[in-house]
């Protein structure tokens, strides 16, 4: 497999390589096939290769069970990469030398209002629940 490439990509060069073997004369059985398929992956899914080869004993995989499930692992780690989970938080800016009344002096404009936005979201609860 090649640096940045994909599971239907590189399963398209095996298959052209497997095609022409066995155009050959060198017919290849589907078990030799799915352990080049999962030799030829890269570092990154050697925890994926594992498990798979630990299930291959109770229940052996076609190519074709393979590489769905290999395309499907692929896409969910592509969906996991562009949809993190931004979790948003505050922080204020401090000095040092400041007093409790300098406090709004200090604070940036959108940290009072992202403050004063909160505060009217929790009234608002506060007065449903009474």
């Amino acid at each position: 497999m090649k640096l940045g490439e994909s599971i239907t990509d590189m399963f398209s060069r095996y298959t052209e390589i497997v095609n022409g073997l066995e155009y050959q004369g060198q017919p290849i059985s589907g078990l030799i096939k799915v352990n080049k398929l999962l030799c030829g992956l890269s570092k990154d899914w050697n925890y994926v290769k594992t498990s798979i080869r630990e299930t291959q004993g109770i229940m052996p995989l076609s190519v074709d069970e393979l590489v769905g499930t290999l395309q499907s692992y692929e896409v969910e780690q592509i969906n996991k990469e562009e949809d993190p989970k931004v979790k948003k938080s505050i922080a204020l800016k401090s000095d040092d030398n400041s007093d409790v009344t300098d406090f709004e002096d200090h604070m940036d404009d959108e940290e009072l209002a992202l403050i004063i936005r909160r505060f009217r979201k929790l009234n608002k609860k506060e007065k449903r629940f009474n």
